[in-house]
């Protein structure tokens, strides 16, 4: 990598850093994990998931046993994704995520392409 890539690198990181969009995804990241309930329903869900992962192993994913699981595991993760501070946390992430994605694709896409079909690319 040429030292002037690295260095324009390096800035986008640093831009990104002080985006105001992670700068909200952080203290969303802090409140949601400071909040006793989320931390209670994510116990819960986690549990839920255990169970479910469990039931689809020994009775299979198509038995009555595993679909009254994944009901529970669904109505689990609904009330932790219903919580204020869920939404407000899912709301921050998807705002710098699509960003993250889009710069990704911009500066990577294009390899990505070419190992996907078996080229090489050199620009």
């Amino acid at each position: 990598m040429s030292e002037a890539a690295y260095r324009s690198l390096l800035a986008l990181v640093s831009a990104l850093k002080e985006d105001p969009r992670a700068l909200e995804l952080a203290e969303a990241e802090a409140a949601l994990s400071s909040n006793q309930e989320a931390k209670a329903l994510s116990t819960e869900k986690d549990r839920k998931n255990e169970i479910f992962q469990e039931k689809c192993r020994f009775f299979g994913e198509d038995s009555k046993e595993a679909k009254t699981a994944y009901h529970e595991l669904f109505e689990a993760k609904k009330a932790l994704d219903s919580l204020p501070v869920s939404r407000a946390y899912q709301e921050a992430y998807n705002a710098l995520h699509f960003t993250v994605v889009r710069i990704d694709e911009i500066l990577f896409g294009a390899y990505r392409k070419a190992l996907h079909q078996g080229g090489c690319h050199h620009d």
